[in-house]
């Protein structure tokens, strides 16, 4: 093969190799200007208690892109198509609001707020649903060896934690008992895992009250683990 031949064939790859890069980076700065993008940081801002506006996120996460495709030599293989570009770019977003979190010390708070998980196959919410399925394999780590509950069993206490996770995941809309989203989640899964037709109202609520710290305790130490909240 003649030697310029071979050097036309690099040049070309090479070529291809930058147009592709360019396409994706493209892709990515595209999604970042959507509606779909501010809803996304403006979630992971509340969710996060961070004290920062959803477009300084974006801001950030469009300035770590550029970085990461300025060191890169080749294409990215999981971006092909603009709902890839949008997963990618959502979890930018996510790790970059996990390290803001990790490095704010003003908030330790622990609040569970109504997600909003879509069942369309959209882009929205996809932060959350990768919360919730990382925060099942910790919780379920943990209820093995660090369940300790002096008014429930703890087994309750991890099945009911784990049906929790289930049900914000299936999309549980939070109706029956209680005055929090929260509370009518913890009767729904107290019920499933502990249910006793013919226990009383009140008893229902003093096993919610009684069990319902212990989940929530479990709850937010497996948030803890994955860096959710400060230590």
């Amino acid at each position: 093969m003649p030697l310029s031949f071979g050097i036309s064939m690099k040049s070309d790859l090479h070529a291809s190799t930058i147009a592709l890069l360019a396409t994706q980076r493209q892709l990515l700065e595209d999604w970042l200007h959507t509606d779909d993008a501010r809803q996304t940081a403006a979630r992971l801002i509340r969710r996060r208690g961070l004290s920062r506006s959803a477009d300084e996120l974006i801001s950030e996460a469009w300035l770590r892109i550029q970085r990461a495709f300025g060191r890169r030599d080749e294409p990215y293989p999981s971006i092909e198509t603009s709902d890839d570009a949008a997963r990618f770019a959502a979890r930018v977003l996510d790790n970059l609001s996990r390290d803001w979190r990790r490095s704010d010390s003003r908030g330790s708070g622990v609040e569970f707020v109504e997600p909003d998980v879509p069942h369309d196959g959209g882009t929205s919410g996809i932060e959350e649903r990768m919360l919730i399925s990382q925060l099942l394999h910790v919780v379920a780590l943990r209820a093995t060896t660090d369940t300790h509950c002096p008014g429930c069993p703890a087994e309750v206490v991890a099945g009911t934690a784990l049906e929790v996770l289930h049900l914000v995941l299936n999309g549980h809309d939070g109706g029956g008992d209680g005055r929090t989203w929260i509370d009518q989640v913890l009767y729904a899964a107290l019920d499933r895992i502990d249910g006793d037709p013919d226990r009383t109202e009140a008893a229902r609520a003093q096993r919610k009250s009684r069990c319902g710290r212990c989940v929530m305790a479990l709850l937010e130490a497996g948030l803890r683990d994955l860096g959710e909240v400060a230590p």
